[in-house]
């Protein structure tokens, strides 16, 4: 999975977009690792 800096892509897009309220996560949930993703494996 790719992670990229959310800054860096807002400021990308900073002429068509307006930022109006960025939220922040609460928690992560993942599946154990005896759970195939077809997707992802």
């Amino acid at each position: 999975m790719l992670h990229r800096n959310l800054e860096e892509v807002l400021g990308h897009h900073a002429d068509a977009l307006k930022i109006l309220h960025r939220l922040q996560p609460m928690g992560v949930a993942m599946a154990g690792p005896e759970t195939r993703d077809d997707y992802w494996d």
